[in-house]
């Protein structure tokens, strides 16, 4: 299988080797067996949903964060909410409580609609703000998930815009505080998104307009038509 792998995910490999982050290598090699395009896990691009984990995990690892509990976390955030089999039990029996505790904490409620509850969201958020471990893959999961909307369209591209904007932006703000040792980290997560968002924005309100002036033009037609015809 890993002949077949891409560059990124046997650099994850060998990072993880030369750390000697044996749970975290062994999360990895779960994940590419079950979140793979083979098994219906795939991304909007069409790419397996591994690679998303993969991107989240060096993430962290690119920002100098080492620890192997918050890496293994990166790499199963998905796993019980996306995974029919995998719960809670079984990540504690296989990696240990730290981490099941924090993939836990990360997983969704499937009976509810974030996109419609920003009560919920918001309690959703505050849980996995309340430690540093989940803020740090919650964190990473965001800019991950931000930096990969070009795919999507401009109606998702907005929401999660100004979903990040209102939810988020205050989040990174609580952690650099509440975690100083991490703040460089939380500091860089808005520095990197934010041009971005304001280019979405900027984007998304141009095409608002746009639209507006097509509709006048059109109705202007139609009353140009109308008159022509009554004309004759």
């Amino acid at each position: 299988m890993s002949s077949k792998l891409s560059s990124r995910v046997k650099f994850l490999k060998t990072v993880l080797s030369v750390l000697g982050h044996k749970k975290a290598l062994k999360a990895l090699n779960l994940m590419i067996q079950e979140m793979c395009s083979e098994k219906g896990y795939s991304r909007h691009d069409g790419s397996h949903y591994y690679l998303h984990l993969v991107d989240v995990t060096m993430k962290i690892f690119n920002s100098g964060i080492r620890d192997e509990d918050i890496l293994t976390t990166a790499i199963l955030h998905d796993a019980i909410e996306d995974v029919e089999w995998i719960n809670y039990d079984f990540i504690k029996r296989e990696f240990g409580k730290e981490v099941a505790d924090d993939v836990l904490i990360l997983t969704k409620n499937p009976d509810i609609d974030y996109k419609q509850d920003e009560a919920a969201l918001l309690t959703y958020l505050n849980q996995c703000f309340s430690r540093p471990s989940t803020a740090i893959v919650k964190t990473a999961d965001r800019i991950h998930n931000f930096n990969t909307l070009g795919n999507a369209d401009t109606d998702k591209q907005l929401r999660v815009a100004n979903d990040t904007e209102k939810n988020f932006f205050p989040m990174f703000k609580f952690a650099r505080n509440e975690y100083p040792e991490y703040a460089p980290f939380f500091y860089q997560a808005k520095t990197e998104i934010e041009p971005h968002l304001l280019k979405i924005k900027e984007s998304c309100e141009m095409e608002r307009v746009l639209r507006q002036e097509i509709a006048k033009l059109q109705e202007e037609v139609k009353s140009l038509s109308i008159t022509f015809e009554e004309a004759l």
